[in-house]
C-alpha cells in the first residue's frame, strides 16, 4: 500500500495568504504600505522560480489600490511602500 499526498508549492500558500490580506488591506494605507514593502523585500531575496506569484500579487494590489482610492495624494501615499505602515 502507498501513500500518496499532495504537497503544496511556493505559488499556492503564498497567493492564498496575499490575496486574503489585499481584499481587507485596500482602504488601509498602512497594510497596503506594509505589504508591498514585505513584498519588495521578498523579490531582493527569493530564488527567481519564486518571484513571479510574488510580482502578480504585487501588481493585483496595486490595480486594487488603484480602483478604490480616487485621490491621487492618497493613491501614492497608499503605494510607497514602508515597512512600518505609517512611519
Amino acid at each position: 500500500m502507498r501513500l500518496a499526498q499532495t504537497v503544496q508549492g511556493w505559488a499556492d500558500p503564498v497567493g492564498l495568504r496575499l490575496a486574503e490580506i489585499r481584499g481587507c488591506a485596500v482602504g488601509s494605507p498602512q497594510v497596503t504600505r506594509r505589504i508591498l514593502a514585505g513584498i519588495d523585500d521578498l523579490l531582493l531575496r527569493a530564488p527567481e522560480e519564486r518571484r513571479a506569484p510574488l510580482v502578480r500579487h504585487r501588481t493585483l494590489l496595486v490595480e486594487a489600490v488603484e480602483g478604490a482610492v480616487p485621490a491621487t495624494a492618497e493613491r501614492r501615499f497608499a503605494l510607497s511602500p514602508d515597512r512600518q505602515g505609517i512611519g
